[in-house]
């Protein structure tokens, strides 16, 4: 295979739409306000969220492994990319590469602090931290119940707050607001491709939400959690938060209503379970970008 290919697939790519979300949707927020300040500190935000989610990616297949190696039906969404279990690459490369990412991360940040300001460093010092820990020592957070959260508050509330403030160089309420059911979304992907990879965590001693409840249980909360994304963009709406395009978040209802009954119908069932992976990966975007537009053309529409 070709060494370009399986990097792609070792960086899980494809999904970098989770990190790529909520920083359009932070900045999106500041140009609503008239506080969108510059394009090229958007782009190393953006470049700078996603390597730090490509470092995760990485990381998390170097230290997962006693999980993975045991697993017997990985999906595309699943049981991490398996190139390490195939022999295509091995272990020390993924480590090396985390290494790599963190590091392009940590320069644009530390840039991105000097040009805007000190309450960035915090934000980018809590993420590091979360973000190293989600599954690797000491912590192991996803190992005690604290994954799901620790990637909802990554790639929501940490990341869209971060956005906003490197072009307003100021906090929101609004912003905030906005991020939790971006956070949620991302929580509820992590949540969702957890039921397939039940019995090898389970083995390996992974102790994540799925694990903790059960898998019938956790098709209930998985249920829960999409009825709350919901739930938090009327919370917003109604505290005027957001503009009232963002009503349009509610077309994508039949895409979780299948998703949800999907989840309650096949939790046990690793092949039964993909639409529901894929339909809430469909919902963070869909979502992540009608909110972000409902932003930009309630600006452009009140100029």
């Amino acid at each position: 295979m070709n060494r370009f290919i399986l990097w792609i697939r070792a960086l899980r790519a494809p999904f970098f739409q989770a990190a790529a979300i909520p920083v359009i949707l932070g900045t999106a927020v500041a140009f609503y306000q008239g506080k969108f300040s510059s394009l090229f500190l958007f782009i190393l935000a953006l470049i700078a969220n996603v390597s730090l989610n490509a470092a995760v990616n990485l990381i998390n297949d170097y230290f997962d492994r006693p999980s993975d190696n045991i697993n017997p039906q990985p999906t595309p969404f699943s049981g991490g990319s398996q190139i390490i279990q195939k022999g295509l690459l091995p272990a020390k490369a993924f480590l090396r590469g985390a290494i790599i990412a963190y590091l392009i991360s940590l320069v644009i940040g530390i840039y991105l602090v000097y040009r805007t300001g000190p309450v960035l460093l915090y934000i980018i010092l809590i993420g590091f931290v979360l973000n190293y820990s989600y599954t690797a020592p000491p912590l192991f957070l996803d190992y005690h119940g604290l994954g799901e959260l620790v990637v909802a508050l990554c790639l929501g509330p940490l990341s869209v707050l971060g956005a906003y403030y490197v072009q307003a160089k100021t906090l929101s309420w609004e912003a905030f607001l906005v991020s939790l059911p971006v956070g949620l979304l991302v929580g509820g992907i992590l949540y969702i491709n957890e039921f397939p990879d039940y019995e090898p965590d389970k083995t390996a001693g992974k102790n994540h939400l799925v694990v903790l409840l059960g898998r019938e249980k956790a098709s209930r909360g998985y249920v829960l959690l999409l009825l709350l994304i919901y739930l938090t963009v009327l919370f917003a709406l109604g505290l005027k938060a957001v503009p009232y395009l963002a009503l349009l978040t509610f077309l994508t209802l039949p895409i979780a209503i299948k998703s949800g009954k999907t989840a309650l119908r096949s939790y046990a069932d690793v092949q039964g379970l993909i639409p529901a992976m894929a339909g809430t990966i469909q919902l963070h975007l869909i979502i992540g970008l009608i909110l972000s537009f409902a932003y930009i053309l309630g600006r452009i529409i009140s100029i």
